[in-house]
């Protein structure tokens, strides 16, 4: 066959479909793992249960404890610490949530023991020096200071205390003296408290499963099967915003931000994944219809978004984005438009499989990465599902109706509940 002739073959195209799934495996007591052949470089995620906002002491002094995890113990300081995790070519991130906090950790199998001492040391030793507190309170304060200034966070503050409630923790807007107020003694006592008790997922080699006992030895008094959340339930007040109260105004600001909020089915729902897909559609990716309509059709903006967040009771989907200074009232009956189309109107079968597809190729590429499974499997916890959740979510997309999508947008897509708020210069 001629070069020619190849050229004229069209190349074939295959299904996307994604991996299955399994949750990790239990080695011992608080100790779970992903593992791989051939790989060299290992994750440790070690998850606080206990340890999320919602048990925090104080409003920041939850975050502030886990942020400080590595600021030094009695035998290393915070720079000895992360010299010597530098030295071993680790990284690591801790990252804090209305549940849980966590503490990730990169690095080579051939360091793992040298790593892991370190990150033993800092888990069971931390002592919140007072001049590392002093430079992150004035870290984060000089942020809270910058972010005041912008749309967004005005935008983001006022929506949560109508949804949360200003009693909630999540609701209550943030004070300079909410980090003023956090103390030594108050990380140690959320230490005590909250840093208790910990589980841990191991991503690697099969090969590390001869240093569990390190970890069993290390960790032992810390270690727990114990991995719901203990966290108040999240309850949402949704109080309807009046005029005086839907708008934060910032006379120097050269753009709008607003936000958008509507109480949907959360995941542990029959319809969830109608609902998901219905997200989709609204707002969820490059082509979804907001962006089509506010971006392309009106240049309102540079991007438009709606996502789902989920709790472990209850979810809502928020849209939002940055506008044309004199455009926040526009954006809303634009936004009441969609929801009317959308319930009204059967999807076309064009704009329907476009979408099946990219929710398809984007649940596959959250998999790419065999590091990442960890992650996806305890933010999952947080709703009481596992990795496995998602073996379901790909059968159930493929089985998808655009009448199923008309269903959910009948039943969530409530005009009269949305909750609307926006910042700028003027109102």
């Amino acid at each position: 066959m001629s070069n020619q002739d190849f050229r004229k073959i069209e190349p074939r195209v295959y299904p996307l479909s994604l991996p299955v799934l399994t949750n990790p495996q239990k080695v011992s007591k608080g100790i779970f793992g992903f593992f791989k052949e051939d790989t060299d470089v290992f994750r440790l995620d070690i998850v606080f249960p206990n340890a999320g906002i919602g048990n925090g002491i104080s409003a920041k002094s939850g975050i502030i404890c886990g942020e400080m995890l590595l600021s030094g113990t009695e035998k290393y300081s915070a720079q000895q610490l992360n010299e010597n995790l530098d030295f071993y070519g680790s990284y690591t991130n801790i990252a804090t949530s209305y549940y849980k906090t966590v503490l990730t950790v990169y690095g080579l199998n051939r360091y793992f023991e040298e790593i892991i001492n370190l990150i033993a040391e800092a888990v069971n030793h931390s002592n919140f020096p007072e001049d590392e507190l002093k430079i992150l309170k004035k870290q984060k304060i000089n942020n809270f200071r910058v972010q005041q200034q912008k749309t967004t966070y005005q935008c983001a503050s006022l929506i949560n205390k109508l949804w949360f409630g200003e009693q909630s923790i999540l609701g209550k807007p943030t004070q300079e003296d909410d980090y003023n107020l956090v103390s030594r003694e108050m990380l140690l006592d959320e230490f005590r408290k909250n840093f208790s008790k910990m589980f841990i997922i191991l991503s690697s080699s099969p090969e590390l499963k001869s240093k569990f006992n390190v970890l069993e030895t290390l960790f032992k008094h810390k270690l727990t099967d114990e991995i719901s959340f203990s966290a108040k339930p999240i309850e949402f007040v949704k109080e309807l915003p009046s005029i005086t109260n839907t708008f934060f105004k910032l006379s120097n600001a050269n753009q709008a931000s607003f936000k958008a909020r509507l109480e949907v089915a959360p995941r542990n729902a029959k319809d969830y994944i109608d609902i998901a897909f219905l997200n989709l559609i609204l707002g969820g990716y490059f082509g979804s219809r907001l962006m089509k309509n506010i971006r392309e059709e009106k240049g309102w903006t540079y991007g438009v978004s709606s996502r789902i967040i989920n709790y472990a009771e209850n979810a809502f989907i928020e849209i939002s984005g940055d506008i044309n200074v004199d455009k926040a009232k526009e954006v809303k009956q634009e936004i009441l438009k969609e929801f009317q189309l959308l319930q009204n109107k059967l999807i076309g079968t064009q704009e329907f499989e476009t979408a099946k597809n990219y929710y398809l190729g984007n649940l596959q590429s959250l998999f790419d990465d065999f590091l990442s499974y960890s992650e996806r499997h305890f933010t999952l916890l947080e709703t009481n599902q596992t990795i496995e959740w998602y073996n379901i979510l790909g059968k159930k997309i493929y089985q998808l109706t655009p009448e199923q999508i008309l269903q959910a947008a009948q039943n969530y897509l409530d005009s009269k509940s949305l909750i609307y708020t926006w910042s700028g210069p003027n109102s």
